[in-house]
């Protein structure tokens, strides 16, 4: 449980060898706070920023079984804007990012290509790929989110 960041909440526990919560929540921190100050700076009056605790989904049948750390504006009546990062347990290396219902990109971390190809990276290397892969992601949520970029097939 270590692994998943005692300052991340996790609601429910995840297989001992599966590494997909301790994903999500790795990058959920890292987004954490981009996400909040467009929400922030997006919101109606009266919409409330909530950030969820990183989570199993269920899929109905029980077939998918996904971790996510979940975004969402709302106000008195519904949800207004929902955004959520998740990694499915069948492959737990590909993070995908959704805006309200639609998936608007997947990937692997680069730390994790490295480590599948049994490369060494220097510290210096690994973080300044780590903050590059969130800042695109955080990037391609804004555009999204903001709808100065549509989401393929919509």
């Amino acid at each position: 449980m270590t692994a998943l960041d005692g300052a991340e909440p996790v609601a429910g526990l995840p297989d001992l060898d599966n590494r997909a919560p301790s994903l999500v929540g790795w990058i959920g921190r890292d987004l954490d706070a981009p996400i909040r100050e467009l929400f922030l700076r997006i919101a109606p009056t009266g919409g409330v920023v909530v950030a969820d605790p990183v989570r199993l989904l269920l899929t109905p049948g029980g077939g998918t079984r996904r971790w996510a750390k979940t975004w969402k504006i709302v106000d008195d009546t519904a949800i207004l804007n929902r955004v959520a990062i998740e990694v499915d347990e069948s492959d737990d290396s590909s993070v995908c990012a959704r805006v309200d219902t639609e998936l608007i990109g997947q990937g692997v971390p680069p730390w994790i290509e490295h480590r599948r190809a049994g490369e060494q990276v220097d510290a210096a290397t690994d973080a300044s790929e780590r903050r590059a892969f969130s800042g695109a992601m955080a990037r391609s949520i804004e555009l999204v989110v903001t709808r100065q970029e549509v989401v393929p097939g919509h």
